[in-house]
């Protein structure tokens, strides 16, 4: 089974990971802790797999991948 989020975000995203957070048995995603407007999400941890969506802000650290932002507005995970 799939999650699903718009052909428009696929398209927008350049996925080295071939979108694993779609798969729903998949329970090794980043977690979020809050979305910003557009595709800016506040992480609750850094991610220690190399994506190239997380940025570090200070202290804290961003995902600015239009995929997961998606899958947080739409379904909250």
């Amino acid at each position: 089974m799939t999650r699903q989020v718009s052909d428009e975000i696929l398209n927008k995203t350049k996925c080295p990971f071939s979108f694993k957070c779609l798969d729903e048995e998949n329970i090794d995603i980043c977690e979020v802790d809050i979305c910003l407007q557009g595709n800016t999400c506040f992480l609750k941890r850094k991610i220690k797999n190399g994506c190239l969506y997380e940025r570090s802000f200070g202290s804290s650290y961003l995902c600015v991948c239009p995929t997961r932002a998606e899958l947080y507005k739409r379904c909250r995970i």
